[in-house]
């Protein structure tokens, strides 16, 4: 077990961990006791959230399956094969993905060609040939299967004298802060992660990313974000007001919005960061550390907090989502670059009525809105009894305005012309206004009604 706690990936892209004492073209970034077999089945593992121990048994009836797996997450994997599954004279592998065996002996020393994302192979059994580059990129070189078939017919105790040095292991891999890095994308299809990072934000006390308040209420907005990514950097923009309820306002407090760097799932926890927040045009947090101190998110990481009051005359439904463009929500990944495409769903807030004016929508022509158990419902009766509706002044109009410019005159006459039907008829749309006894119909008993409003003085 080698603990990598505390180490990062330099901004060369690659990270040596070499044996004590073992002299190697360049200088190794961690020096730890490797203890890696020889002329055995082996596997080695990357993983994160390790809570295992050495020599911990891991397949305890010896199946080549993996019973216990003392980790949160698996970054990579590879097993160094002599003998395939179920081996006679070594120990089990725990493939795919597996390489070897190399005749009959396990590989001396595999490597990626091209570096992080290529396949592995097989590389010479010198420590320092053509394709063993520790801390430098691997030599894709045409012609390295030749040389290790040359070697590989040398005889086998010298061969063994070679490989039965301790091996120095190199992860080529470009780190977080390489052009090529592969920790974005490729890092997600690793842990199994399907779709975009995603910012999403969680209201303290409600149910995912709902909750129910009344009015007057506060609301504590937090703001997460997902595992899969690399990011040094970050930003989060909410409105500082949201009005899409059916009446009042949801409005962030002054001040509120901060980064709590003490909380434990902190994406920064660790590393020194510089945390900001503010309410001007916007509510905003934002988040950042320095470029070598740039982080894989593993789990599910908090970003910071909001405080949002719901008003008194509130209700109905607030639809709050982090706003996009320019200096709003964003992320930064370890070059600074932006990350894009990323997700960021909406949250709501369900504002409860107590009376029927906090349900007023402002509109006159769609009737009185409703306070019922607690919900916000429209009454769905035209207040003009189908009469026209002028919303200017909040006024029915009279009985024949079909233009309901205050006048039944010649234009309103002809109108009802073409509105007659007779008793018993179908009354066609826009001539309500017209039926005078609300029968569905246009006969001479609305003609009557029509003509003691009619005006001849009238423009």
């Amino acid at each position: 077990v080698v603990d990598l706690t505390g180490q990062t990936i330099p901004a060369s892209g690659f990270f040596l961990a070499a044996q004590p004492g073992r002299t190697l073209p360049g200088t190794p970034d961690m020096l730890a006791n490797l203890n890696f077999e020889n002329s055995d089945n082996v596997t080695h593992l990357l993983v994160a959230g390790f809570t295992g121990r050495l020599n911990l048994d891991l397949d305890d009836n010896n199946d080549c399956t993996l019973d216990v797996t003392p980790w949160a997450i698996e970054l990579d994997r590879i097993a160094l094969v002599e003998e395939g599954n179920p081996p006679v004279d070594t120990e089990c592998h725990y493939g795919p993905p597996q390489i070897g065996p190399d005749l009959t002996f396990v590989p001396a020393q595999i490597f990626r060609c091209p570096d992080g994302t290529g396949a592995w192979q097989i590389g010479v059994f010198n420590p320092l040939g053509d394709t063993d580059t520790p801390g430098a990129p691997n030599g894709c070189v045409a012609g390295n299967a030749k040389a290790v078939k040359a070697l590989a017919g040398g005889d086998r105790t010298e061969r063994e004298a070679v490989t039965r040095e301790p091996v120095v292991t190199a992860i080529s891999e470009p780190g977080p802060n390489h052009p090529d890095s592969p920790l974005h994308a490729p890092l997600r299809s690793r842990l199994g992660l399907a779709g975009l990072p995603t910012i999403t934000l969680i209201p303290v006390g409600g149910v995912g990313n709902e909750i129910t308040a009344t009015p007057g209420q506060s609301i504590t907005i937090e703001a997460f974000i997902s595992p899969g990514v690399t990011i040094r950097g970050y930003e989060v923009a909410l409105p500082a007001q949201v009005t899409n309820g059916s009446g009042g306002t949801v409005d962030a407090v002054e001040g509120s919005a901060v980064v709590d760097t003490e909380r434990g799932d902190y994406v920064f926890n660790g590393p020194v960061s510089y945390p900001a927040g503010g309410v001007d045009d916007n509510a905003r947090v934002a988040s950042a550390v320095h470029d070598e101190d740039a982080l894989i998110v593993l789990g599910v990481s908090y970003l910071g907090e909001f405080v949002f009051t719901v008003s008194l005359g509130a209700a109905g439904d607030f639809v709050i989502e982090p706003l996009r463009g320019p200096g709003l929500t964003n992320l930064a990944d370890a070059l600074s670059a932006p990350v894009d495409p990323f997700d960021a769903p909406e949250m709501v807030v369900h504002v409860t009525c107590v009376l029927n004016e906090q349900c007023d929508d402002g509109q006159f022509c769609n009737g009185g809105e409703l306070c019922d158990g607690g919900l916000c419902a429209s009454a769905g009766t035209n207040p003009c009894s189908g009469l026209p509706c002028d919303e200017s002044d909040d006024s029915c109009c009279l009985a024949g305005d079909t233009n309901c410019d205050g006048c039944v005159n010649l234009f309103d006459y002809s109108f009802f012309q073409s509105c007659v039907t007779g008793p018993g008829g179908t009354l066609e749309g826009g001539c309500e206004p017209h039926d005078s006894e609300g029968d569905t119909d246009v006969d001479l008993v609305d003609f009557g009604a029509f003509m003691t409003r009619f005006s001849s003085g009238c423009p």
